[in-house]
């Protein structure tokens, strides 16, 4: 999908792009290709991805601000060095140096109808439906926004930032959740039949002051925190698209 207002494809894409019939967006151009799975380590989609932006900018004309979708990943110290946030990092930076109208902007986990398996979500009920093993962080968290709420968000916030003129924005949900809380609320949903088998991990080098960093110094949180910061938050969003 290409048109004056977006450029990528798949689920996020085309859930951006319902955002194409509001004005209030029309000063934004949003580049919303590129790897969405966290744990990816084939080189030739990894150089893909840095050549279709490179080739994005070869063309690239438009006075608008620039919106490149990456991911809050990049401040999570256990995986800083995954070729996944190696990446994102190489095109933030070269974005930052060839873009004049750039806006940065990094997103949690997005939850949705997605066909992708490799959504958290998606990726946790189809090990459990196919009663296959995890292999479970037992003190990861992440955070988790429907991509409604992600849409009623950007509404309010980049109206704003037209004004603020932020050259980041940090969308997080305070509500963090660990990875076996998800699996117990899958559990629940699917019934007895479908206990779940996995393997519990503790991941050394992870740390959640990362989170509560970018929570405290995130001058739109106030805004997210109307939206996503309710009871059951994500238990709400298994059982509205999983159920």
């Amino acid at each position: 999908m290409t048109n004056k207002f977006i450029h990528g494809k798949g689920f996020l894409a085309t859930a951006l792009n319902r955002l194409n019939k509001n004005k209030k967006f029309d000063n934004y151009f949003f580049y919303a290709l590129g790897i969405s799975n966290s744990k990816i380590k084939l080189k030739n989609e990894l150089n893909r991805e840095k050549k279709e932006i490179k080739s994005f900018l070869k063309t690239y004309s438009s006075p608008k601000i620039l919106v490149y979708i990456s991911s809050i990943s990049i401040f999570d110290v256990s995986m800083r060095d995954t070729p996944y946030v190696k990446n994102k990092i190489f095109i933030e930076n070269l974005l930052k140096s060839k873009v004049k109208k750039l806006l940065i902007l990094r997103l949690p986990q997005i939850a949705g109808r997605s066909k992708n398996k490799n959504t958290i979500l998606n990726y946790i009920y189809n090990k459990v439906q196919n009663k296959e093993t995890l292999e479970i962080w037992k003190n990861v968290e992440r955070s988790i926004i429907d991509v409604e709420d992600l849409l009623r968000i950007l509404k309010i916030v980049l109206k704003k930032n037209l004004y603020i003129n932020l050259n980041e924005i940090n969308i997080i949900n305070p509500n963090l959740i660990k990875i076996l809380d998800i699996v117990k609320i899958f559990e629940n949903l699917m019934g007895i039949k479908f206990k779940a088998r996995y393997n519990l991990i503790t991941l050394k080098n992870y740390n959640r002051s990362f989170y509560n960093s970018l929570i405290k110094n995130n001058i739109y949180q106030k805004e997210i925190n109307k939206i996503c910061k309710k009871k059951n938050y994500v238990k709400r969003i298994i059982f509205k698209y999983y159920k």
